[in-house]
């Protein structure tokens, strides 16, 4: 039977099926291209930013929170 473990796509997969580093992940791709591209271009006014910061700020606070469920053995 073939080794399956060192499988390149499946070692992504599975770290993308990761309950503990998915929400972190998708978080990180959908606030990190906002703040950064606003950076690049000079646009950093905070009230136009302020919904990105909020998500940020609850983003964070809901994975705390979820801290106890996510670090949890299977």
């Amino acid at each position: 039977m073939p080794d399956r473990t060192c499988h390149p796509l499946r070692s992504f997969a599975a770290a993308v099926l990761d309950r503990r580093r998915s929400p972190a992940l998708a978080a990180t791709a959908g606030f990190l291209p906002a703040v950064v591209v606003h950076m690049i271009i000079g646009y950093t006014s905070f009230v136009h930013l302020a919904p990105v910061y909020l998500g940020i700020a609850l983003t964070a606070l809901a994975l705390a929170l979820a801290r106890p469920y996510l670090c949890a053995g299977r």
